[in-house]
């Protein structure tokens, strides 16, 4: 009986299929308050996340299944319901949508327009 083999028998979408979300994007707020987002292709071999940082078991967030989205990362005061979870909300899409701060300071969502993200900052 043959093993399962994927290296050049199927392309990176027939492994993940139709319409299974191919992009994460993650947002979490530090100390400061300062905004951080990641994007992250599954397609590209390069890119990967972490869900939750080091630390103790029990502060881990335990229910992450790829495609299912995530937007209880705080609770009803602000505080964080899972200390070790980097992300206190993501969601998983199949189109590559850019989220951005625009000029006004507001969370603004591209969807089939580009953006370049600014580094170094």
């Amino acid at each position: 009986m043959a093993g399962n083999s994927y290296v050049g028998a199927f392309s990176p979408g027939d492994i993940l299929g139709d319409g299974v979300p191919r992009y994460f994007y993650g947002i979490r707020r530090d100390e400061d308050g300062d905004l951080f987002f990641v994007r992250i292709d599954q397609m590209l071999p390069d890119q990967s996340v972490t869900i939750n940082e080091s630390g103790l078991p029990e502060d881990n967030y335990e229910g992450f299944e790829a495609g299912v989205d995530f937007f209880e990362g705080r609770d009803v005061n602000h505080e964080l319901t899972y200390k070790n979870l980097k992300y206190e909300q993501y969601r998983w899409d199949a189109r590559p949508v850019y989220y951005y701060i625009d000029d006004e300071g507001n969370l603004t969502l591209r969807v089939n327009e580009g953006y370049d993200y600014p580094t170094g900052l």
